[in-house]
């Protein structure tokens, strides 16, 4: 039941927080050339290319418009798509190309599993700036070779301006690159009689921020068909120990693919000890048997999460889940069996073990979710709650981790 509500809980969360939008002032170009003014979502570089989610009003109802339903869509002051056919694979696909610059030759730039640049010629017809790679083998070692198609492409295209053609074996295949040189090719070819307009803003770059994190864990087992029991006690006598955790997280998001979505990696340290007891009379209540089963766990963790954070507000939610790995570095175990007469306290028979038959790791599956703010001594902190379901501690038994914690930045 407790694993249920656990799931349901973040489950709840990812939907509520998936659902929401980033609404920016903006605008849409119909193909009949008129503009509507109003709010447009924003859904990272991957996403604009695909779909344009338009309302005229904050309570309005969602507009959704593809490629070609209309010319185009801006966010004020911020970046421009426009509608474009473009040939990827032999096949023909429509979206929405951002508009960099728009000059005597005009620069387009999408996302999709990496950076597409195109640039137009005077014929308005897309050229792909391309840079293949291919791996050969050179002095008994394989070294990767970039072709750069894109220099040749950009050469023929420039070619009727000698001075820039002949920059273009400098050129880069990026925004500052691109632009600097598309720029300079138009200013020498038009002077002052035409004039170039660099829409291109400045990207969005990669944020990254680390810090320390805390937490307070609970630890319980849950064993499955099979399970042949591990210790020499009922395994889940151990449940519900808690214990504490310290360690450093690193964040980083990925821009091009959303700017909400970001990496979180997590290293920390534990420890957590657990003991089992047993005690029960035989012989007529002659003898007690007594058991004392501890297990000490000194563990260094590691959490990669894809983590998912809401776009507005002081205090904004996230959710994040992805895969850890515990390391017991250092496991201390001990069983220790005793027969006792009740008449006196006499050991009538002693043993003891020390080798533990536990695995030196566990790893699985790890949720978060939390409510992030700026407003704390001016750091970014947070605020969560995690689950942990190993796979790994013993055969046919697994681990199950419940605990609050607190992030904060450097």
């Amino acid at each position: 039941m407790k694993k249920f509500s656990i799931f349901t809980f973040l489950t709840l969360s990812a939907f509520t927080l998936f659902a929401q939008h980033d609404f920016r002032d903006g605008f849409v170009i119909t193909n009949e050339g008129d503009t509507l003014q109003g709010l447009i979502d924003y859904r990272g570089n991957n996403l604009n290319a695909r779909k344009c989610l338009f309302k005229t009003h904050e309570d309005e109802n969602i507009q959704e418009f593809r490629p070609f339903e209309i010319r185009g869509y801006r966010y004020l002051g911020g970046k421009f798509y426009v509608s474009k056919l473009v040939e990827e694979n032999d096949k023909e696909k429509e979206l929405f190309l951002e508009f960099l610059l728009d000059g005597i030759v005009d620069l387009f730039f999408y996302y999709d599993n990496g950076e597409h640049y195109f640039i137009a010629d005077k014929d308005g017809d897309l050229i792909a700036l391309q840079n293949s790679s291919e791996d050969r083998s050179h002095l008994y070692k394989n070294v990767t070779k970039e072709n750069k198609e894109y220099v040749a492409n950009l050469k023929i295209l420039f070619q009727d301006q000698f001075a820039v053609a002949r920059k273009v074996d400098q050129v880069e295949l990026n925004h500052k690159s691109l632009i600097n040189i598309t720029k300079e090719y138009h200013d020498a070819s038009c002077g002052n009689e035409q004039i170039c307009i660099i829409y291109e803003k400045s990207e969005v770059r990669s944020k990254k921020s680390a810090g320390v994190i805390i937490s307070v864990n609970s630890i319980n087992f849950n064993p499955g068909q099979g399970f042949d029991g591990g210790g020499k006690l009922d395994i889940e006598g151990f449940d519900n120990h808690v214990f504490g955790t310290l360690g450093f997280y690193q964040e980083q998001n990925i821009p091009n693919l959303n700017e909400r979505i970001s990496i979180l990696t997590i290293l920390s340290y534990s420890r957590v000890s657990l003991e089992n007891k047993f005690s029960e009379p035989i012989g007529y209540s002659l003898v007690t048997i007594q058991e004392d089963e501890s297990l000490t766990l000194n563990t260094l963790s590691i959490d990669l999460n894809l983590k998912y954070t809401a776009p507005k507000g002081a205090y904004r939610p996230f959710i994040s889940c992805g895969y850890f790995l515990d390391y017991y570095f250092k496991t201390i175990y001990s069983y220790h069996y005793q027969s006792i007469a009740n008449d006196g306290n006499k050991v009538l028979f002693e043993s003891k073990e020390d080798q533990s038959p536990f695995s030196k790791m566990d790893h699985g599956l790890v949720f978060k979710s939390g409510l992030q703010t700026e407003k704390f001594l001016n750091r970014q902190s947070a605020l969560f709650v995690s689950y942990k379901y190993g796979l790994g501690f013993l055969n046919n038994l697994t681990t199950n981790y419940l605990g609050f914690g607190m992030m904060l930045s450097f």
